[in-house]
């Protein structure tokens, strides 16, 4: 086995060795090919290499051996009769891989021994390329300024590249170590614009592309409204976008200036506008008209619906100078209120069901086209329950709901099964529209699980006092409804770490002995409580660390988690 000194001396020899054996001629002189699985890895990585000889005879052994940007050779796998490698990379960077490979043969005259070296092949590990611009839209004849960015590439050299629209690339540059183009805008339309980078000898990487517009000369604006259907209920609002473009619709984003919005025919469609929502005004007449301000090529308007179904039309005009002027039309047309969908909420949480009679509340709504309430109309809906809950009339349904537009939402109350639990589902359908779902759980609240204490002070002195807040918590996550809690009181003990009583405090003014139960307070409706205040004072307890716990006096429910207090001199 050669040591590792060796086979970097067989190494650097062999590049000025020509093939063993005399006259061989140049085009049979053996080589050594290396392949790697991948020629760039995230980091940390692992690449597979395989060596391949050429015109090499006899028995032949192998080794791999790797070099960073800025260090030497060193080699990661010694002679081996194997010729394939894994090779861990932990480190971002560019690195070169070759082989070694040593190869025996028998001779007349005894035994040839020859070392070759593969060429280098490069590899990046946790490389990244990235190309960002100065702007994203520039004018025709403006230049924009391209900067790259290579991580993990040794020296690394840029090429920027560009396409127009779908056309395939085509280089600005040639690879060099420059990484930032200045490069005028000829034509108007949209671009793509990357970078690759290399390091020397190794494989390309690109960036992902970065979009730019060119525009030319402003020639129109264009109105955009920010939704195809306008409903005439008089609460909808959208938002209309003036748009200052090139020929060729390119937003001009250099365009700031001022023009002005006219409704030709005030119909009813429209009944107020403005800049924003909060500043809405009435739209009187046909002279009437609203200042846009572009602010880079765009100016925005809040248009809120009448109640007529009518069509309007807008012009938008900017002039350029004294001229030209730029002029965009559209027309909005506001549609009859239909019902589209059924609006279905409810603010309850959860169905208790520990006895019969607990509601939950739900509201039914039609709503139109824009998610707005009808406002006219009288509507029959009908809904049906899955699960443990009942209407007024004591069944799941078919159950009748009456609708009014403008009235508001109609309410719906859902009365639960004493201790039936589980899912709870009311469908609400009308004919032609999709059915409203909505599901609560159906659970026990209030009933006792474990019980909890703590305090927001827990560093105490001699005569200092804190509040400890006793709960019975629920294995649904304490549910407030107190209508079945059924607790005799909470059992309070103070003790060492060793388990012995502690003595030396109060609770609620009376000195505590061991074990001090503490009756539960009756809470709303005369039901229990499910938490309340304890005073705890210490009076003359030594100092240490002393634990609280709190159980029930019945015993059904688990003891509280303990709460430290610690008591300084």
């Amino acid at each position: 086995m050669y040591k590792r000194r060796n086979i970097v001396a067989l190494a650097a020899s062999v590049l000025t060795l020509a093939a063993w054996g005399g006259g061989t001629s140049a085009h049979s002189r053996p080589e050594v090919a290396l392949h790697l699985s991948a020629h760039q890895l995230t980091h940390p990585g692992r690449v597979i290499v395989r060596a391949r000889t050429i015109g090499l005879l006899g028995s032949k052994r192998y080794a791999f051996r790797v070099k960073g940007a800025t260090g030497g050779w060193r080699t990661v796998r010694r002679l081996n009769p194997t010729l394939v490698a894994g090779i861990s990379l932990d480190r971002v960077g560019t690195y070169s891989i070759d082989a070694v490979v040593q190869s025996h043969c028998r001779q007349p005259h005894g035994v040839r021994t020859q070392v070759i070296v593969s060429a280098p092949e490069v590899i990046y590990v946790g490389a990244k390329v990235s190309v960002s611009l100065n702007a994203s839209s520039v004018g025709v004849g403006h230049a924009v300024s391209m900067t790259a960015q290579a991580k993990g590439i040794a020296g690394p050299l840029y090429r920027f590249v560009m396409r127009q629209g779908t056309a395939p690339w085509k280089p600005l540059t040639a690879f060099s170590p420059r990484r930032v183009l200045n490069t005028p805008a000829e034509q108007p339309g949209p671009y793509q614009l990357a970078v690759q980078a290399k390091a020397r000898g190794g494989p390309v990487l690109e960036s992902s592309p970065a979009s730019l517009s060119v525009y030319g000369p402003a020639a129109r604006i264009i109105l955009t409204p920010s939704q195809k259907v306008w409903v005439a209920d008089g609460k909808e609002m959208e938002t209309l976008t003036a748009s200052i473009v090139d020929a060729q619709g390119d937003l001009v984003s250099n365009f700031n200036g001022t023009g002005s919005l006219v409704d030709n025919s005030p119909a009813g469609a429209i009944a107020k506008w403005g800049e924003t929502a909060s500043a809405l005004t009435s739209q009187a007449s046909a002279k009437a008209d609203l200042v846009l301000n572009f602010v880079n090529g765009k100016a925005t308007v809040v248009l809120q619906s009448g109640r007529r179904v009518a069509q309007d039309a807008l012009v938008a005009t900017s002039s350029l100078n004294s001229s030209q002027t730029l002029t965009g039309t559209t027309t909005i047309a506001a549609v009859a209120q239909k019902p589209s969908h059924i609006a279905l909420n409810t603010s309850s949480p959860y169905l208790i069901a520990n006895e019969s009679g607990n509601p939950a509340n739900y509201t039914v709504a039609l709503t139109d086209q824009a998610s707005e309430p009808m406002l006219t109309g009288t509507y029959h809906l009908t809904a049906t329950l899955i699960g443990p809950g009942q209407f007024h009339n004591l069944s799941a349904g078919p159950y009748p709901i009456t609708y009014t537009g403008g009235q508001g939402a109609a309410p719906v109350t859902v009365y639960s099964m004493a201790g039936s639990l589980g899912p709870l589902t009311l469908n609400v359908q009308y004919p032609g529209l999709s059915k409203a779902s909505l599901t609560l759980n159906a659970i026990l609240g209030g009933q006792p699980y474990q019980m909890g204490v703590s305090a927001p002070q827990t560093t105490l002195k001699d005569g200092q006092s804190t509040t400890l807040t006793l709960t019975q918590l629920t294995k649904t996550g304490g549910v407030s409804d107190p209508a079945s809690l059924d607790n005799s009181g909470y059992v309070v003990s103070i003790t060492n770490p060793n388990g012995s009583e502690a003595s030396g405090f109060a609770l609620n003014g009376s000195s505590y002995t061991a074990p001090t139960t503490i009756a539960v307070a009756t809470g709303p409706n005369f039901f229990y409580a499910v938490s309340q205040p304890v005073a705890l004072t210490v009076t003359n307890a030594a100092p240490g660390t002393y634990l609280v716990t709190v159980a029930d006096a019945d015993g059904q429910w688990k003891t509280s988690q303990p709460l430290t207090i610690q008591v300084r001199g």
